[in-house]
């Protein structure tokens, strides 16, 4: 969790938390999404506390919550009352104990309405950015709802915590606006994540992200903290 003070993160503030979370760790999904699940059959067993998808052997999962389609709600996973073994709630508990020593309700009330920002997703996607080491989610859903869980993802990150296929500009940018337009962020705290985990250098000043790619790419922001244009040093 250290790169939330390297990023300057309000930890107190639900967005900018998500922001930088995401922006940590959207392409450890996406490689973990072509490394590890390749679009093939899963099952999960909550008993035994694995995950396995095609005819890989079991990966060890931590429950994250689950959503509930008749109630619309989110229930987090780390008061137990599936009774599952206690070493899968690890995870969620320290989401729980970061959301209580920061005042964040998100992550430390237990039942929550859903909503476009208050998601299995967005929570699941905060509790692998907090993580210790780097994860992905899976969404396993069943006739009810669905169950949301974490795997370890070792093999898409590098010794130093960048991703291993990493982002020229024109990639990080187009991602950057994709995620930005479907979503509500703190645009410099999510594209500075997305930096950070891509392994780029960069620095801030008034209002502006100079990225150190071959050719500078400066990020300009408007006086309501959104991105208002990209440009390269020629």
């Amino acid at each position: 969790m250290k790169f939330l003070d390297r990023l300057g993160v309000d930890k107190s503030s639900f967005i900018d938390l998500f922001s930088a979370c995401l922006g940590c760790g959207a392409k450890v999904q996406e490689a973990g999404s072509k490394l590890i699940v390749k679009s093939r059959r899963w099952s999960v067993d909550l008993k035994r506390g694995e995950i396995g998808f095609g005819d890989d052997a079991p990966r060890t999962i931590w429950y994250i919550g689950s959503e509930a389609n008749a109630s619309r709600t989110w229930l987090w996973g780390y008061e137990n009352i599936n009774r599952l073994d206690e070493r899968l709630l690890t995870l969620a508990r320290d989401v729980r104990d970061f959301g209580l020593r920061h005042g964040l309700e998100e992550l430390s009330t237990l039942k929550l309405a859903l909503s476009a920002e208050i998601n299995g997703h967005a929570l699941s996607a905060i509790a692998c950015g907090l993580s210790q080491e780097p994860v992905c989610y899976y969404r396993c859903p069943h006739a009810g709802g669905a169950v949301f869980v974490a795997f370890a993802a070792g093999e898409c990150v590098s010794s130093d915590g960048t991703i291993k296929l990493s982002m020229d500009a024109r990639g990080l940018i187009s991602l950057a606006r994709d995620y930005i337009g479907a979503f509500r962020l703190n645009h410099a705290v999510f594209i500075k994540a997305l930096l950070l985990r891509n392994g780029t250098k960069f620095s801030e000043a008034a209002g502006k992200i100079v990225a150190n790619f071959k050719n500078d790419a400066l990020f300009s922001f408007d006086n309501l903290g959104r991105l208002s244009e990209v440009e390269f040093a020629v």
